[in-house]
């Protein structure tokens, strides 16, 4: 009975991140992004590649969007 609670707490918050993750994703306009088909690559990796795109996707934007305000205060 209890690893069945410790599994459905764990998807649950797994699920919830991904719902998050992907959210933000859409809501980011097309200039947060290098590339010009980047958000769809994104979107195709999050269905796809669906364990290890939340995370990837959150280190990536910290690290896009710093690099991307450090070139626009030089």
């Amino acid at each position: 009975m209890g690893i069945f609670f410790l599994l459905a707490v764990v998807l649950a918050i797994f699920f919830y991140e991904w719902f998050r993750r992907f959210i933000t994703l859409m809501l980011l306009p097309d200039d947060c992004f290098p590339g010009r088909y980047d958000k769809l690559i994104w979107g195709l990796a999050f269905i796809f590649l669906f364990f290890v795109t939340p995370m990837t996707f959150y280190y990536w934007q910290r690290a896009y969007l710093q690099v991307k305000s450090n070139e626009t205060a030089t």
